[in-house]
């Protein structure tokens, strides 16, 4: 009869060691990590970034909005292998800096990979090393999660190479 009494608490004991078991284990996710090259070109006989906003009648850039197409390719070069497209829109929402919102996604068609990688960022062009946020992906990329580092390749005038390196947990 007296083990009977324990018997409430030794519920509630097995309870917070199984609970507390089950919120420590956490499966690992599969890493991957990508490199490419992104070129993005506005002035050109051909640009892949055009704007389709202006900002208000001012000396600034504020508030300018463009839309891309960009190819993305395995090295810096643009006649290097083409890997797919960075499609979506960036503006500058700074009044004091050239801070770009990006918004995009990396459409990938390649034999190993097929689908899209979605970034959003603000992209800090006074540093050297910039971050975006992967919010998500589709095809080969659902359910992914992750960042990717962003540094300038080549800058002439407004036409940039930008070298992306992604790191993704799915």
């Amino acid at each position: 009869m007296r083990y009977l009494s324990l018997l409430p608490s030794l519920c509630v004991l097995f309870f917070l060691v199984a609970t507390a078991n089950g919120s420590t284990t956490k499966k690992q996710g599969k890493v991957t990590f990508l490199q490419f090259y992104m070129h993005d070109i506005v002035t050109a006989k051909h640009p892949t970034a055009v704007m389709v906003a202006k900002p208000p009648s001012r000396n600034d850039s504020f508030g300018l909005v463009m839309i891309i197409d960009d190819l993305i390719t395995q090295g810096p070069s643009s006649s290097s292998k083409v890997l797919g497209r960075g499609q979506g829109t960036y503006m500058v929402c700074s009044l004091t800096a050239i801070n770009l919102l990006f918004s995009f996604a990396a459409v990938l068609d390649t034999p190993e990979y097929k689908g899209t990688i979605s970034f959003h960022g603000l992209d800090m062009l006074a540093l050297t090393v910039r971050e975006f946020a992967v919010t998500g992906g589709t095809g080969d990329f659902r359910s992914v999660r992750g960042y990717a580092t962003i540094e300038t390749q080549a800058l002439k005038g407004l036409n940039a190479v930008l070298l992306f390196k992604v790191y993704l947990t799915y």
